[in-house]
């Protein structure tokens, strides 16, 4: 009921991926069929496969997660992942309750902070923009596939 890590040992190194970027569904599904996913640092703390697992219904087991600095996993509910590996990693059907409790609080805690409508929210709250009564025109530029940071790519 453990799920493998499935990204690659760096951050921006897709040829190790377990999944391509055709593979969303399938990616997603796989997650699902797990009570838990191993994840971890990569290239830093923060990555879109954390909200991924948690909005698949899959508790992150977030190696090392109790020492990432503050605020370097952003809108992630670090304390409640830390309980939780804490509580539930050795898995047995007499924590059946707790687990099912802790998924609903995670999956509450995704729908209201982790997804896109949500952040956006987030970000125009935060500059003074939401709530307004007039049509907002925002462009938002994000990086491609396999994008390293690197201002050398």
């Amino acid at each position: 009921h453990v799920a493998p890590f499935a990204g690659s040992r760096m951050g921006g190194d897709t040829k190790e991926y377990s999944f391509g970027p055709g593979d969303e569904d399938a990616y997603h599904a796989w997650y699902a069929q797990h009570r838990f996913a191993l994840t971890r640092r990569k290239g830093g703390w923060d990555a879109l496969r954390h909200p991924e697992i948690l909005a698949a219904g899959s508790v992150p087991l977030f190696e090392n997660l109790a020492e990432a600095p503050p605020y370097s996993v952003p809108f992630v509910p670090v304390e409640k992942l830390v309980q939780a590996e804490r509580e539930l990693s050795d898995y047995t059907g007499r924590l059946e309750a707790a687990y099912n409790a802790t998924v609903r609080g995670l999956l509450e805690h995704t729908r209201n902070c982790l997804t896109a409508e949500a952040m956006a929210a987030h970000v125009l709250r935060t500059m003074g923009l939401w709530p307004t009564s007039r049509p907002l025109r925002i462009l938002y530029v994000s990086c491609g596939w396999g994008w390293s940071g690197s201002i050398d790519d």
